[in-house]
């Protein structure tokens, strides 16, 4: 149970990063291939009928939550001087 909880949280840490540097070095393309890796590991799942759209919306939500993540950390990145949070912590 513990070891699947620390892949879990290692595999969106894994996924995170690769799309933060990807879109820091502006290499947009990756969220095409980061859809098409995702679409091919979803396209092996199984499910009930009745789970079938619960699934999916959930599915939608974690790589949407993913995309928007990484787009802040590299939106962070970019403007890091001109956060107001920032500009407080170092003043």
């Amino acid at each position: 149970m513990l070891i699947q909880k620390f892949i879990r949280c290692s595999n969106f840490a894994i996924i995170e990063l690769f799309l933060t540097v990807a879109l820091i070095h502006n290499i947009t393309t990756a969220l095409t291939f980061f859809g098409a890796i995702k679409l091919g590991t979803r396209l092996k799942h199984e499910e009930s009928i009745d789970e079938h759209n619960k699934f999916n919306d959930y599915y939608l939500l974690g790589n949407l939550a993913s995309v928007t993540v990484a787009i802040f950390y590299c939106y962070s990145y970019r403007n890091l001087e001109t956060l107001p949070l920032i500009m407080r912590l170092i003043n």
